[in-house]
């Protein structure tokens, strides 16, 4: 897998006003609705659910949250940046920046979820790829930083 087979274009987002998690969560959800027609208050909910369970923070800024869906069909992804980071409890106690939700079909076996997983929070964690995110506000870019950077790590 590569980010290009599941992240759309319209699927990436630079947001100044979040504050809270809350406000993350709601919007993730109204990428899911934009970008693949799903239901935006279901998205942020169960997503938003799964993050009460634990922290979807991996490190360095970023932030990781997923969880199956049964109506999604393929692997769908959404990327947020945020111009001013929030708490996600991680464990480098880094506040979150960069955030890659993922929208997994309920079939989809564990290891590849676990694969794809790998993967974005590689990616996302790669300090260049990073650096290279964080020094714009243009979407395209920021798709295309994602979708080169996920190429040379799957390679």
């Amino acid at each position: 897998m590569n980010i290009s087979d599941v992240l759309s274009r319209n699927a990436v987002r630079v947001i100044s006003k979040a504050s809270t998690k809350d406000d993350i969560f709601q919007e993730l959800g109204n990428i899911a609705k934009r970008a693949y027609g799903l239901k935006p208050r279901y998205v942020s909910h169960t997503l938003l659910q799964r993050e009460g369970e634990y922290s979807s923070a991996v490190g360095r800024g970023v932030a990781v949250p997923h969880c199956r869906f049964p109506e999604v069909k393929m692997t769908s992804g959404l990327f947020v940046k945020l111009t001013k980071p929030v708490d996600f409890k991680s464990r480098d106690r880094l506040a979150v920046d960069l955030i890659f939700g993922l929208l997994i079909p309920e079939n989809l076996p564990e290891v590849e979820h676990l694969k794809n997983f790998a993967l974005i929070a590689r990616t996302l964690r790669d300090p260049e790829t990073q650096a290279r995110i964080r020094c714009t506000e243009r979407r395209w870019l920021i798709h295309t930083i994602l979708t080169e950077a996920s190429k040379l790590e799957a390679a």
